[in-house]
């Protein structure tokens, strides 16, 4: 990401900013069947999971490595309302866990730093 373009951000910022207005969609639906309470103790739990691992693994020299099939299935676990359009945002994210696995592999989540890192041409 420190060699990123204006191109590579917008991507991001466009990503970002529709999985968060597909998880408002989600998340209302949940509130108006009345488990949004439990989805957002799952999250939390999540949340406190992590950044509570990151601080153990923090002295060993370990880094929190988010990698694109995580992603997948944290939003899999969180997209259970049955719906057309939740359906194919299901299968998209499905879809992003498997190649990401199956592609590159389902590499540590807390990973140590590159002893030799190459440097990148851009």
């Amino acid at each position: 990401m420190k060699t990123w373009g204006l191109f590579e951000w917008a991507v991001l910022v466009f990503i970002v900013t529709l999985l968060g207005l597909i998880l408002f969609r989600v998340f209302a639906d949940y509130r108006q069947v009345g488990v949004l309470k439990w989805y957002l103790v799952l999250m939390a739990a999540w949340f406190i999971g992590i950044y509570l691992n990151t601080k153990r693994v923090k002295p060993q020299g370990r880094y929190l490595h988010i990698h694109h099939y995580c992603i997948g299935f944290i939003v899999m676990s969180l997209i259970c309302y049955q719906s057309v359009f939740l359906s194919m945002v299901h299968a998209f994210f499905n879809g992003l866990f498997i190649e990401g696995g199956a592609r590159w592999g389902f590499d540590a989540i807390w990973e140590y730093p590159d002893p030799d890192p190459e440097p990148t041409e851009r």
